[in-house]
């Protein structure tokens, strides 16, 4: 028999049986397995959170710098160079962390 792919929202099919005295029965052809519950203490919930945080903080730095290093370097010969206190400034700016900057 062929396996049929379900979406994540399908928690469970069930095929529903009738006799011909009448009798009902049902039968499970596919449950769904539940998600595992983090282990994780407490202490270490909250640095994990700050850290995620922070990491995705500097990808969004980083991504941003790139794309105003690209720039740079399209205008002006070594472009990059020339710019980059004012690339690096302005992308820590538009991110969350412009706020420690000054």
């Amino acid at each position: 028999m062929d396996t049929i792919k379900l979406d994540k929202s399908v928690k469970s099919v069930v095929l529903l049986n009738s006799t011909d005295s009448g009798a009902r029965s049902s039968e499970t052809l596919y449950k769904a397995k539940k998600a595992k519950k983090k282990k994780q203490s407490k202490m270490l919930k909250l640095l994990e959170k700050s850290l995620r945080k922070s990491l995705k903080t500097q990808a969004k730095v980083a991504e941003d710098y790139l794309e105003r290093h690209d720039r740079s370097n399209k205008k002006k010969r070594d472009g990059w160079v020339r710019d980059v206190v004012k690339n690096v400034g302005k992308a820590f700016k538009k991110s969350d962390l412009g706020s420690f900057m000054g």
